[in-house]
């Protein structure tokens, strides 16, 4: 099969998502305005930065809003964003920072305010990627998050399997929760369904597991071989090749390398979980060298927070390009789709080559 990508240029993705709505980041913080810290039942959103948004989306309403109104709320918005952050604790670690408390946040400080206005993508594109790709029969979701996407998906009656895979135990129990109760609510309004649809809750099974793994070694002479060495069973091994859909958004960027190259065991182990018949691999990231390398228009507050969260150790991707994500995909994938949305690159994969599938 022949490999095909497209992209869009740095300046008709910038064309296109000039500016996100403040109207709707207004929305936002009306939501979490009152929503408490483990620490104190104040406010956690500062007072002076819903007046600021109100304003702006006041006069974004009027269709006046000046540049530099918006960028004031841009910058004032992300200093809100990187201090709530750092308050959840000490480790910063990627995986590290998703305790309980910043989870109940995530998905309004990544999908209401970071995508849209700092990388340039928003909810709404990712949504559609899961509809179009994530198999209604038998998914696996890596890097799981909140289960935001997911939980759009189960429900529909017609999900069946799911399998959860990160290295973040709060990650994952609150995903399953995410996706129980989307489906114990669908439940209730069909009662007076019928039988199929009200028994349709798909089967749920979670693994810890460091998708970054390589063959472990272990050279106690008691447990290996004439060698010493003895090389343990991966964890993934028992479902290599078993999952029509694999989605993985918003990971790679989160871990740690030079550029996506050093990524490339996470991209196999990802690649060795599909079917190779009939599979597809789908997911997004942050290209923080297209960030770099197109500084002026992605703006002084998207660079500064791209910057610092390397810097926290939170994201690792000041290396990835765009070139490399498509690449890597092609040398691993027989048929592939990748393309840019923002500073963002998104694909679709299929038919993993033979020898990733012998691995």
């Amino acid at each position: 099969m022949q490999s095909r990508s497209h992209s869009h240029e740095n300046s008709n993705a910038n064309e296109l998502r000039l500016r996100a709505s403040i109207r709707e980041l207004q929305q936002l913080i009306n939501g979490i305005s009152f929503t408490s810290s483990s620490s104190s039942n104040s406010p956690l959103v500062p007072a002076h930065l819903t007046s600021l948004i109100n304003d702006a989306a006041y006069h974004e309403d009027q269709s006046n809003l000046s540049n530099e109104m918006y960028e004031s709320v841009v910058k004032e918005m992300a200093l809100f964003v990187s201090s709530t952050i750092a308050s959840f604790g000490k480790s910063f670690e990627s995986e590290g920072v998703y305790n309980p408390e910043l989870l109940k946040l995530y998905d309004a400080l990544v999908w209401g305010f970071n995508s849209p206005f700092l990388w340039r993508i928003t909810q709404n594109d990712i949504s559609s990627l899961y509809e179009m790709n994530a198999s209604p029969h038998n998914h696996c979701e890596i890097a799981v998050g909140t289960g935001l996407f997911l939980s759009e998906l189960v429900a529909l009656p017609s999900m069946k399997h799911i399998a959860l895979l990160d290295l973040n135990e709060n990650c994952l129990r609150v995903c399953e929760e995410r996706i129980k109760d989307v489906c114990h609510r669908r439940h209730h309004h069909q009662l007076n369904d019928t039988p199929d649809n009200v028994a349709s809750v798909p089967d749920v099974s979670k693994l810890l597991v460091d998708i970054m793994m390589s063959p472990q070694t272990n050279n106690d002479p008691m447990k290996g071989g004439d060698d010493g060495v003895h090389i343990l069973q991966s964890p993934l091994t028992p479902i290599r090749g078993k999952f029509q859909s694999v989605g993985v958004n918003f990971l790679f960027h989160c871990l740690h390398g030079s550029n996506l190259y050093d990524k490339m065991h996470a991209f196999h182990n990802c690649a060795s979980l599909l079917d190779p018949q009939d599979g597809v691999f789908f997911g997004s990231t942050i290209l923080g060298k297209e960030m770099l390398d197109d500084e002026p228009n992605a703006g002084e507050t998207a660079m500064h927070v791209l910057r610092a969260f390397n810097d926290m150790g939170v994201f690792g991707n000041l290396g990835d390009s765009f070139q490399d994500l498509e690449d890597i995909l092609t040398v691993i994938f027989e048929d592939v789709d990748v393309y840019r949305v923002g500073y963002c690159g998104v694909w679709m994969a299929r038919h993993p080559k033979a020898y990733i599938r012998e691995e």
